[in-house]
């Protein structure tokens, strides 16, 4: 105990920045639980950016953990899967060393919101082919929730934090050291997250049914916006789930609700036998494009001309540059797209992005603008083109000065006087496209093209 004591008295003076590390050399810390801290650092050997976890407790059990779920990431190597590098100890610190992501986990980009069937789908479908790798290795996550989906800024979502993970019963007897120390690290008690539990996990006794559990907990919570058992506190959550004849709240009917009810059965019997079999039906409910069979003398290319959203079915090879575009306008109102000129901008934003925002469940309108010599005018334009004459005259009724005309600036009567106001109130743009959203029920994309 006293050395545990010590420990966690000690590590911050251990790991601080400038801390080298073999290779690695620490740059600042990235957060911190009850029994271990996340670091970037820098591998001054390959010259990338790592994540390193340690462990800042001595106490056997969560060492085990440490221990089962470095093996665990290193076994399962999948693209949605974490990569680990190594594991090793410094002045008694066990740690491992982890790929870095720059991103939010799901828990931090969406919940609250109320997202579409397809947006879900899009979301947890990676998640579930992570999960289908990790079974077909013989592991159960245990403790899959959304802090521990994390969605990169590149469009890639990782599950994270196989800390008590358990290894089943396979046909495969290869890994038998491996799975001796994993099923030793059990407690008597069960071990997981509450909320995202299997009514089995209470008695800890788990299979990968049990992570399908918490995949349909994670669909009703992005499809409600809330927990389905949310404000009740542990004890009753407890006997609901405890209680297997008693169903869980359900979501208006849909094909996702059918899925979700099956993923949240509370007699494991009835819940999808396999990862893979619920892969399969949420695949089918993923948004796609679809694509426009070609002429049979017709090019699928378009040489030097540009794309336009009409040719997005012939539109290909930055898929995952238009996923990461997505991941990032989730997070953030502005997005810059830059790069020399000719490499195709332009068409990467009118038959890549635009097409896969309006094929995503949500509704989308987006207006493409170009500055030109004077950009005020141009975006004036754009509102002219957005509201009705009536609209306009409703709201401008504040006498404002127009600038000193210039020939060719007013394309209608409206323009100066909407041009003036946009000229004194730089948030005005920004206020009448959020009460078209609001009014109309979408989210606006305003393309700037040739910034």
């Amino acid at each position: 105990m006293e050395a545990r004591r010590s420990v966690g008295l000690n590590w911050a003076q251990v790991l601080s920045a400038g801390t080298k590390i073999r290779q690695y050399e620490i740059i600042r810390e990235l957060g911190r639980g009850g029994m271990g801290c996340v670091f970037l650092a820098r591998d001054t050997r390959l010259g990338r950016r790592v994540a390193m976890k340690f462990l800042t407790t001595q106490e056997p059990e969560v060492a085990r953990r440490f221990l089962v779920e470095a093996r665990a990431t290193a076994r399962c190597n999948h693209e949605n899967i974490v990569v680990i590098h190594e594991v090793d100890t410094h002045e008694g610190l066990a740690y491992m060393v982890l790929e870095y992501l720059e991103g939010a986990t799901l828990a931090q980009a969406v919940l609250g919101r109320t997202l579409s069937a397809g947006q879900a789908a899009q979301l947890m479908v990676p998640v579930v082919r992570a999960l289908a790798r990790a079974h077909d290795d013989g592991i159960v996550h245990r403790d899959l929730k959304p802090d521990n989906i994390f969605i990169s800024d590149t469009g890639t979502i990782k599950v994270l934090d196989f800390g008590i993970a358990k290894v089943f019963a396979t046909e495969r007897d290869e890994e038998a050291p491996f799975r001796a120390p994993a099923a030793a690290s059990l407690l008597s008690l069960p071990a997981g997250t509450l909320p995202y539990m299997a009514p089995e996990q209470l008695l800890t006794d788990v299979d990968p049914r049990t992570d399908i559990w918490a995949v349909g907990t994670i669909l009703h919570e992005l499809l409600a916006g809330a927990h389905p058992f949310l404000g009740l506190d542990p004890d009753e959550i407890v006997r609901r789930l405890l209680d297997l004849d008693e169903p869980m709240p359900a979501l208006p009917e849909s094909a996702m609700a059918a899925i979700v009810a099956r993923c949240l059965s509370k007699r494991r019997a009835d819940r999808y036998p396999t990862a893979r079999s619920l892969l399969a039906d949420l695949e089918a409910l993923v948004p796609r494009r679809g694509a426009r069979p070609l002429g049979e003398d017709e090019s699928p290319f378009r040489g030097l001309d540009a794309f336009h959203e009409r040719d997005a079915e012939r539109f290909f090879g930055r898929t995952a540059e238009v996923a990461a575009m997505l991941a990032r306008l989730e997070r953030h109102p502005i997005a810059g797209l830059v790069g020399p000129s000719g490499v195709g901008k332009s068409s990467f934003v009118h038959a890549g992005l635009i097409p896969s925002l309006k094929d995503s469940a949500e509704l989308w309108e987006t207006r493409a603008v170009r500055p030109g010599r004077r950009p005020l005018v141009s975006l004036a334009r754009l509102v002219l083109e957005l509201e009705t004459p009536a609209d306009l005259a409703l709201r401008d009724t504040r006498p404002v000065a127009p600038p000193p005309s210039r020939r060719g600036d007013a394309a209608s009567t409206d323009e100066p006087r909407l041009l003036a106001r946009m000229s004194v109130e730089p948030g005005y743009l920004g206020a009448r496209l959020r009460e078209r959203a609001g009014r109309k029920g979408c989210r606006i994309l305003i393309f700037v093209d040739q910034l």
